[in-house]
């Protein structure tokens, strides 16, 4: 049983009317005859009050009438095995299609991959009950737009991509952000060549382990060797193998960008023995660049996403500092600098989470794009992932009420179904034993005599 309107039920309130009226209600003096009136002194004919409920039956049947007409207005739905399909037939989908560069390229059919990927996806559109066609050049970018409208519709839904899924087109953050209760599709579309390597999830030098649970990321890397980056990197003595796999992990959900040599930064995690003299060191950014590559660093969503669950103890950040990225109590994680490291100006980031954690890849791959030399670098691939990498993004869709919070009720509204129909015809007959009862009473009520 559901309850699609419980604020009606505060009319349940209204039950002590029909008391008060019982007990407030006044009858009319009973005659009293008496053999002479010689020696009674003239009085005021006034109405009589009994404290005690009279006509109990009656009171019953008004309350009655009251409780099944707030009862009715509450809406109230039993869900049995029929109507549990009827509700779980009901399923919203968002349609992403991708209309990125490498869609352009023509199929055996003749036609564009980004046209066919238009055409599936009006098919799959009719295939549902509320639908929205979102194109995009990069897909990733609109999962949570798509998660927050299915948290709208209510009830069943599922979030289809059509895409080639080319190499470091597609961010796994973006794809685990949505909701579980909610389906994910990937279908293919284009001839990029599939990698015969699952490349999403590792590469030659680092493995990374990632747990989803309630809308967050867990994850831990290790690594077994390192290379050169073009990102200055500060650490602790024992954490060289974490950073690395950090880096490494970066370049999985970002590839690898060329960097402008002449934007020179440092990103200084938890440990580092310069990380004092490099703090000192600090000043408000001077150069012209330095202040859009910190403004897309602070804009990029995964790095908030991946900070989000991190815990710090020292919560004060003061200028000449500024704050990149906060957790969900709001006590900064990241924060930058204009610096001076091994003797040369750098914009420096300061990391406050462990060098394993999730956002010391975020942080990477952000600060990595943010000094790239323009260019479509996702396009650049000539990989797409395989179709056992897109098997692990995928998941079924819940029934309704198995996974989505209040989903029977929100169906239910929209549909129209309700129960109440039937609680309204019992008030019509309980008005209808009201006024028969009323008009059987004996009236015994009557006036006294002076």
């Amino acid at each position: 049983m559901i309850w699609q309107n419980l604020w009606a039920g505060a009319g349940l309130s209204l039950l002590v009317l029909p008391l008060l009226i019982h007990l407030l209600s006044r009858k009319r003096a009973v005659l009293q005859k008496f053999p002479s009136l010689r020696f009674l002194t003239s009085t005021r004919l006034l109405p009589t009050r009994s404290p005690n409920l009279s006509d109990i039956p009656l009171l019953l049947v008004r309350l009655a009438i009251l409780a099944t007409a707030v009862v009715a207005l509450m809406q109230p739905l039993w869900v049995s095995a029929s109507r549990k399909q009827r509700l779980n037939a009901s399923l919203a989908r968002v349609i992403v299609v991708d209309t990125s560069r490498s869609m352009l390229g023509t199929l055996a059919t003749g036609k564009t991959a980004v046209d066919s990927a238009q055409a599936l996806a009006v098919n799959l559109a009719t295939e549902a009950s509320a639908s929205v066609i979102l194109k995009t050049s990069s897909p990733s970018g609109v999962l949570a737009g798509a998660a927050a409208w299915l948290t709208v519709q209510g009830g069943r839904g599922d979030v289809v991509v059509l895409s080639d899924f080319q190499t470091g087109a597609i961010d796994f953050a973006a794809f685990a952000s949505v909701p579980p209760q909610y389906g994910v599709r990937a279908i293919r579309v284009g001839n990029v060549p599939v990698s015969n390597s699952d490349v999403f999830l590792q590469t030659a030098r680092s493995n990374v382990t990632a747990v989803a649970d309630s809308g967050r990321i867990s994850a831990e890397w290790t690594t077994a060797n390192g290379a050169e980056s073009s990102v200055m990197l500060l650490f602790a003595p024992g954490d060289s193998s974490k950073v690395e796999a950090a880096r490494d992990a970066a370049n999985i959900v970002t590839s690898p960008a060329a960097a402008d040599s002449s934007k020179r930064v440092a990103i200084v995690f938890p440990g580092a023995t310069e990380t004092r003299p490099v703090q000192q060191s600090a000043t408000a950014p001077a150069a012209e660049w330095m202040a859009p590559a910190m403004m897309r660093v602070r804009d990029n969503k995964m790095l908030w996403s991946s900070v989000a669950n991190e815990t710090v103890e020292d919560t004060a950040i003061t200028a000449p500092f500024a704050v990149i990225a906060r957790n969900q109590s709001g006590a900064p994680v990241v924060y930058a600098a204009q610096s001076i490291v091994n003797g040369a100006t750098r914009l420096t980031f300061f990391q406050r989470s462990r060098a394993s954690a999730l956002g010391s890849a975020a942080l990477f791959a952000a600060v990595s794009s943010s000094i790239a030399v323009a260019s479509n670098l996702p396009e650049s691939e000539t990989n797409a992932l395989s179709d056992d990498a897109l098997r692990k993004l995928e998941r079924a869709t819940q029934d309704v009420g198995a996974g989505v919070p209040d989903g029977e009720q929100r169906v239910s509204t929209r549909s129209g179904m309700s129960d109440g129909r039937w609680l309204w015809m019992l008030v019509l007959a309980l008005l209808g034993v009201e006024t028969w009862m009323r008009r059987k009473a004996p009236d015994t009520d009557v006036l006294e005599a002076a």
